[in-house]
């Protein structure tokens, strides 16, 4: 039984392993991982480690491998310039703004006030990840909708807008898929280390690791 011990020390280290804690790449296929059992090297040089807290599970942070999570704050920001106008009284409080406002406030809360417990705990692990992906990714999506209706009357702004985020999207696929292909705890190599073998063999781009 693992003893998971409760403190505020935790949340700094959490925090940079949510969103920031980097991946394993490699030139032969599938070319990123998550790194198992990472210790200190999860962390940038000079980190101090709180007492009692350890590094065990695959975690990549989201910002590394959800660069769509990115745009979750374009969510956020575009939804308080709006709110502002209507406080201003410049722009009507309509069924549209107010969809947008309920939808931006749920997903945000959701991505964010509920992820806090996770944070006091001593170690990141996936599944607390798992629990607030879903709302991040929404917001984020929100986020791309807003930039592109912010930028929609401008052709440069829009396409920047509109290349940027398929850019966005095309990574954070890419990513999934490789991160998905390894497994957890790399059960593809253990159940199928004949074909993974063949595969690294046709798709890598060096042979020599």
């Amino acid at each position: 039984m693992i003893d998971f011990p409760w403190s505020t020390s935790f949340v700094t280290a959490n925090l940079y392993s949510y969103a920031l804690r980097p991946l394993d790449t490699s030139c032969k296929f599938p070319f990123v991982s998550a790194a198992v059992r990472m210790g200190a090297r999860a962390f940038p040089e000079g980190f101090s480690l709180p007492k009692d807290y350890f590094v065990d599970e695959q975690v990549a942070g989201f910002l590394v491998a959800t660069p769509w999570t990115w745009l979750a704050p374009a969510a956020v920001l575009v939804c308080g310039w709006t709110m502002t106008k209507v406080l201003r009284r410049s722009a009507a409080f309509d069924g549209p703004a107010a969809a947008r406002a309920w939808a931006t406030a749920s997903l945000a809360i959701a991505g964010s006030v509920s992820f806090a417990p996770a944070l006091c705990t001593p170690t990141a692990t996936m599944r607390h990840m798992g629990d607030v992906a879903g709302a991040i990714v929404l917001l984020a999506t929100l986020g791309a909708w807003s930039l592109y209706a912010a930028a929609r009357r401008t052709a440069v702004f829009r396409w920047l807008v509109v290349v940027a985020c398929s850019a966005l999207a095309a990574v954070t696929v890419s990513m999934g898929l490789g991160l998905g292909f390894e497994g957890y705890y790399g059960h593809f190599r253990a159940h199928n280390p004949a074909l993974l073998d063949e595969l690294e063999a046709r798709w890598s781009v060096c042979h020599h690791q």
